[in-house]
């Protein structure tokens, strides 16, 4: 199957933008970390519940 240049551009862009938002997510997740977070009460339960998902 063959994509047209501006199909694959597209998709570069949406792939850009996911990166992105992940980083957001991770700078996050780092900065919670660096507050205490994973001293929350319930830290520990919302670790199980994501290992639950997978």
């Amino acid at each position: 199957m063959s994509s047209t240049v501006e199909e694959l551009q597209a998709e570069v862009q949406r792939l850009k933008d996911r990166i992105a938002e992940l980083e957001k997510g991770a700078a996050l997740l780092s900065a919670l970390h660096a507050a205490g977070v994973d001293n929350w009460e319930g830290y520990d339960e919302a670790l199980e519940a994501l290992e639950d998902e997978s």
